[in-house]
């Protein structure tokens, strides 16, 4: 049996790294922008270019950036890129990542499909001091989540059907209905306590990853 995890906002805190990224960049631009609109526009730009030709998610978190700023009428020079990117391999862990997947691993074994680079996510978990049996990126694929391929692919990696994949993450958009899609049972990792999007019923939904052992391996 494998336990597949999305990384970035259910393993790495996502949301608190690239907000901190955000508010120094804006705060050396002296720019009077709402943080939440800039972020919540930035996100958008993003899953719109993770949708094109493949590139390298280094590029994405530039180009993105670039063209947030831009749409707020601020300026972009080719270092604020470089220093977004450059944030992400040091966004921290979840508190409850290293408890709870060292309990899941005493039943089954554990793999990441991350929509980054495999220099990136291997810097990433590091931070999390977590023997993963399998870490399968975008530049593995060449494609991005929410492809459904994706999770085909990881499958074929992983050398498992869709039953005995259990898939992990706290986006629907990216992760709960693509894996559901081609056959995965999937477990949504609710932290805010957020209603539930529609368009798919994941098998469990937890605030934490502490309850996931005791849901899928009672």
């Amino acid at each position: 049996m494998w336990v597949t995890f999305d990384c970035y906002g259910t393993l790495i805190d996502w949301d608190t790294g690239i907000r901190q990224a955000f508010m120094t960049l804006l705060s050396e631009k002296q720019a009077p922008v709402d943080l939440n609109a800039f972020h919540a526009r930035w996100e958008e730009i993003q899953f719109d270019w993770i949708q094109r030709e493949y590139q390298p998610y280094k590029e994405i978190l530039k180009v993105s950036l670039r063209d947030a700023l831009n749409e707020f009428g601020l300026p972009y020079a080719d270092e604020d890129g470089a220093r977004f990117a450059a944030t992400m391999p040091t966004w921290t862990p979840f508190p409850d990542v290293k408890p709870a997947l060292t309990e899941l691993k005493k039943h089954a074994k554990l793999a990441i499909i991350s929509n980054t680079d495999s220099d990136i996510l291997q810097s990433s978990v590091a931070l999390m001091e977590v023997e993963f049996d399998e870490l399968v990126t975008a530049e593995d694929n060449r494609l991005y989540k929410p492809n459904p391929r994706v999770f085909e692919l990881a499958m074929q990696r992983l050398g498992c059907t869709p039953r005995e994949m259990w898939h992990v993450a706290f986006g629907f958009k990216y992760d709960i209905l693509p894996a559901q899609s081609v056959g995965c049972r999937t477990v949504w990792v609710n932290r805010a306590g957020e209603p539930r999007p529609a368009g798919a019923t994941p098998d469990f939904e937890v605030r934490g990853l502490e309850e996931i052992a005791r849901c899928i391996f009672p």
